[in-house]
């Protein structure tokens, strides 16, 4: 096992999500915050807010916030292509073409789905 599939393994489970809420702060305002939750148990696994009172800054808080929710995932497409053939690429081996294109559509189906659904 390679350091980034340890990782991966050490990493809160599930489909992460983005739950809109607010944060008390110390002088009793309340601080817009987008809470990064898991779908596994709900616990949240982080936060993003903005810093400024424009809507650009709100947006940008929420991108932030989306690109996290979907770290986990996007790191486990990652670690899946740099473990598919392993073996043969390391020891210079035969690999079908047709079976790595074939690979290579699903994953890339797959990426796109992620996309779609960030965006």
């Amino acid at each position: 096992m390679s350091k980034f599939t340890d990782l991966l393994a050490l990493a809160t489970p599930g489909l992460w999500f983005v739950e809109p809420g607010q944060k008390l702060m110390a002088d009793d305002t309340l601080l817009p915050i987008d809470w990064i939750k898991s779908g596994d148990d709900l616990g949240c696994i982080g936060a993003a807010h903005f810093v400024g009172p424009g809507v650009n800054e709100r947006q940008r808080g929420y991108a932030n916030a989306l690109l996290f929710s979907a770290s986990r995932e996007m790191a486990l497409l990652l670690e899946e292509a740099l473990t598919v053939y392993d073996n043969e690429f390391e020891n210079d081996l035969e690999i079908s073409g047709a079976d790595l294109l074939d690979w290579f559509f699903n994953w890339r189906l797959r990426v796109k789905r992620l996309v779609n659904e960030l965006c």
